[in-house]
């Protein structure tokens, strides 16, 4: 047994071992370490008493082995001294000692294994992305050229049958509408992929902030059923930034969130469809933030929103929340969004106040 002690003792893995009522009655060097406690301070402590032990799963997989007699075995993240985060392999082997049941606890740190892991994930994730960008950058040359040109000598003909068909009530009027609306959506299609693959540099301008938005939300034609309250909170506050980049931002997120307001407004016209713009100065940051009534989007559409080409529209090619986040990375902000199946979406872009803006604040 003293042998066994020794051997355990010099082991660069953690163990400790339980007796019968929970308490710690050996703990060799390497769990002190793993744990950053002297292993003598882990002696007639319970594994409840290691931080974190409950939020982590550590307690259930201890209880889990002591119900059931059976080895339980898991990779656990834990917080240590409430900040530094490990990765530990845990065992749980209960044992029997003079009639009475024990419990063998294992632990090995596996945090440079998981985080190497995750950097492979975080590159291969990268790459897709980078061959995402590729494949957009060699397209984009020819289907702009391919398709500008009919699109503008279809435009031109519009123009010109409109001379002739002036009665909104003719079918042939509708028509020409309907072929209207579909050229503005390819040419749509066209911006957005020269827009993406271009990496465009800012030209920053001295802006009025809540005057600037103000004027941007009046210039856009809201349709009838929507309700547009702009709430601003800046009164006074300039800032340098591009102009023309954020308000196509800005417009991004105002046309997701009625385009997601429609489609429930058409299945029941009572319903209350509120756009809500505002502006607010949170830790030295300027948020601009864009709150809709829509339907919301369940987890698995959040996580994939700024994927280039995914949309879940039936037109598009995806691209629109992709450009928004790269014109506000290139400005030194970014854009966050919140949302919840049923309760709407939130969307916020945030750009850093200048030195002396977040002192005067």
């Amino acid at each position: 047994m003293e042998l066994n002690q020794r051997i355990l003792s010099v082991s660069t893995l953690g163990i400790a071992a339980y007796g019968p009522d929970g308490e710690c009655i050996f703990a060799n060097e390497a769990m002190g370490t793993i744990l950053n406690v002297l292993h003598q301070d882990l002696l007639n402590t319970t594994i409840d008493s290691i931080p974190d032990s409950k939020e982590s799963s550590l307690s259930y997989l201890a209880n889990q082995a002591t119900s059931s007699a059976e080895r339980q075995t898991g990779e656990i993240r834990i917080k240590i001294d409430g900040t530094h985060l490990l990765w530990l392999d845990v065992h749980f082997i209960p044992f029997t000692r003079n009639g009475q049941p024990h419990l063998l606890f294992m632990a090995n740190d596996v945090t440079n294994r998981i985080m190497a892991e995750m950097e492979i994930l975080a590159m291969r994730d990268q790459l897709d992305v980078q061959e995402k960008m590729a494949t957009i950058g060699q397209i984009t040359a020819t289907v702009s050229h391919e398709l500008r040109n009919p699109l503008g000598t279809i435009s031109a003909s519009i123009f010109r049958m409109r001379n002739f068909i002036t009665d909104p009530e003719r079918k042939e009027f509708q028509i020409l509408d309907r072929i209207e609306r579909n050229v503005n959506r390819c040419n749509n299609i066209i911006n957005d992929l020269l827009d993406f693959s271009r990496n465009t540099t800012p030209y920053p301008e001295s802006t009025e902030i809540d005057a600037w938005i103000g004027e941007q939300l009046r210039e856009l034609n809201h349709p009838d059923w929507l309700q547009v309250d702009y709430r601003p909170g800046c009164q006074g506050l300039k800032m340098e930034l591009d102009r023309d980049r954020m308000r196509r931002a800005l417009i991004n997120l105002v046309e997701n969130g009625t385009e997601a307001m429609e489609e429930e407004w058409k299945a029941n016209r009572d319903k209350e469809c509120r756009l809500t713009v505002s502006t607010q100065l949170e830790s030295g940051q300027l948020a601009i933030v864009v709150s809709d009534t829509g339907p919301g989007m369940p987890q698995h559409v959040l996580d994939r929103i700024f994927e280039p080409l995914f949309s879940t529209k039936t037109y598009g090619v995806g691209l629109g929340l992709p450009t928004v986040r790269q014109i506000m990375e290139q400005q030194g902000g970014g854009i966050e969004i919140k949302s919840l199946p049923g309760s709407g979406t939130q969307s916020m872009l945030w750009l850093p106040l200048a030195e002396e803006l977040r002192i005067a604040t």
